[in-house]
């Protein structure tokens, strides 16, 4: 993890090992949905979508069938909940959502924005970081907020190039 966002987040080795598993292996469930649905080009239907978020479940059996779980399994679990509550699962809300899923659902999100997708393509830094700010109702504001100065800061250019940000 950046040395800046771990410090800026009082993040533990523990939790950075934890976050790291989940964001690893976060979207593994999606090798179990119906690759035409997830690499459709156009929107989703309402069924698709409900399939689509089936995801986070299959995720959660691989990874415990990895040997891992608890914290680990909490995070992929919950990493598609909305801070609003207009999430998937189930609905959870602001900090009944737990802090290494809120953390992840932001650069998750980020990642997905400024990558390739089947229905379109991928948007530059200052777009993705429009767009989050934009939806800010799902976000935590006050990771949103460390992470957006964070990308757009001189201590994040040397990561441009990559439109990435790992942890």
């Amino acid at each position: 993890m950046c040395f800046k966002l771990k410090k800026k987040f009082r993040i533990s080795k523990r939790d950075e090992k934890v976050l790291y598993v989940a964001a690893l292996f976060h979207d593994i469930g999606k090798a179990h949905l119906d690759q035409k649905i997830l690499l459709k080009p156009g929107g989703l239907t309402q069924e698709e979508y409900k399939h689509i978020k089936t995801h986070v479940f299959h995720s959660c059996f691989e990874i415990e069938k990895m040997g891992y779980n608890g914290d680990v399994v909490d995070v992929v679990l919950h990493h598609h909940e909305n801070f609003d509550g207009s999430g998937y699962p189930h609905g959870k809300k602001a900090f009944a959502i737990p802090f290494l899923a809120r953390f992840l659902k932001v650069s998750d999100v980020y990642d997905a924005l400024t990558s390739n997708r089947p229905y379109r393509a991928n948007m530059g830094v200052r777009e993705a970081i429009s767009v989050m700010q934009q939806n800010n109702h799902e976000y935590d504001p006050n990771i949103l907020h460390i992470f957006t100065n964070f990308i757009l800061s001189r201590d994040y250019a040397p990561f441009l190039e990559r439109k990435k940000v790992y942890f």
